[in-house]
């Protein structure tokens, strides 16, 4: 593989109106691994007690669509995801299903379910295992309501992290339901990257794969297997970095067909979209930059309570509003509008620090 000269990368445009938009249900709120996995062998005793009371899965409505799916309009949904076992956890969603792995067979048993139809399929066996994996999931597929597996495709890009080194090389298992099986293959970079990063899962737009690489992002070309390590703002290599422009939490996700990146600094939250990638280079735009003491000055409770030193927790993007963030911040979840610059509060029964995030969509709504 040449990557000498770094192509220029095709990115997706954004849909037009001509085009049916996929519908935003809710997110699903996974219980970190890191507490899922260990609830039982947590040596606290009252941090043992308090994560025994909190719910594996959680499916939390964002939209009047989200509540006829609560309400049983368009099915039963199992948010629990009971009907696979006690020993799943979701790693990826899209288009209506949810890519799951199991504890107990960690990162070599992956699951594709539907929650609302409890239909679901384990993979085979992927032939490579990993200390921990970085994965991303497509679904497409003629859908008719909420559809069979057998009318849908998908695929499943696994990364291999076999170390916290930073490296050129990875290797990168790809599952697909045409072929029925994996085939592995190395991605090499003219430049070094690290994936140990956080459980977020990838981001597949077209032919392009992104995952987030420590103070990078990597960019796979499905369609000539071709990869780039390209910067996100606010690079961490410079010694003369002002301590507000510090990144403490970041998050890369699709948002309106573009690729959005999100990181909250010292003082301010910063929302970011690709224009485009040419010779290596990656040019984000500046689309928003609001310092946390304004993100609250509508929220008079917030304003009386909340002390700006602890920060602002990054736990999503809206996948259809990429002027919308998903925050937590003074103990409660919020979606922050960047454009009308106010809190809407998310309610939670659960302790939603403790948890990951993953929006569920569908196509269109299976009652058209």
């Amino acid at each position: 593989m040449d990557n000498k000269t770094p192509p220029s990368l095709h990115l997706p445009a954004s849909r037009g109106s001509e085009q049916r938009e996929p519908l935003l249900l809710g997110y699903f709120f996974q219980l970190h691994p890191h507490y899922h996995g260990s609830r039982y062998a947590i040596t606290n005793p009252r941090l043992k007690k308090f994560v025994a009371t909190q719910p594996v899965n959680n499916f939390i409505s964002m939209s009047p669509h989200g509540n006829d799916l609560k309400e049983g309009k368009w099915g039963t949904l199992d948010e629990s995801l009971d009907f696979l076992g006690q020993d799943a956890y979701i790693m990826a969603s899209s288009n209506g299903f949810l890519l799951c792995a199991s504890i107990v067979e960690a990162n070599t048993r992956f699951v594709i379910c539907n929650p609302v139809t409890r239909e679901f399929r384990v993979l085979p066996e992927s032939p490579k295992t990993y200390r921990c994996v970085s994965v991303a999931f497509i679904c497409k597929g003629d859908y008719q309501g909420f559809s069979s597996m057998s009318t849908v495709n998908y695929e499943v890009f696994v990364a291999g992290i076999t170390s916290s080194e930073t490296k050129n090389i990875r290797e990168l298992q790809i599952f697909s339901s045409e072929t029925d099986e994996w085939n592995v293959s190395c991605i090499e970079s003219p430049l070094p990257f690290c994936m140990g990063r956080r459980s977020l899962p990838g981001i597949v737009l077209e032919e392009m794969v992104y995952w987030l690489a420590g103070c990078h992002f990597l960019a796979y070309d499905r369609s000539n297997e071709s990869v780039q390590v390209l910067e996100v703002p606010h690079p961490e290599d410079g010694d003369h970095i002002s301590p507000d422009d510090v990144v403490l939490e970041d998050w890369l996700a699709a948002s309106n067909g573009k690729l959005t990146y999100a990181c909250s600094l010292l003082h301010r939250l910063e929302l970011w979209v690709l224009q485009d990638c040419v010779g290596g280079r990656a040019n984000w735009k500046l689309k928003h930059s609001v310092t946390h003491r304004r993100m609250i000055e509508h929220d008079p409770t917030l304003v009386r309570t909340y002390d700006t030193s602890n920060g602002c927790t990054i736990k999503g993007l809206h996948p259809r509003d990429p002027n919308r963030v998903m925050v937590h911040m003074g103990g409660n979840m919020y979606w922050y509008d960047a454009v009308a610059g106010n809190l809407e509060k998310i309610k939670t029964s659960f302790a939603p620090e403790l948890y990951l995030t993953f929006p569920y969509e569908f196509p269109w709504s299976p009652l058209e």
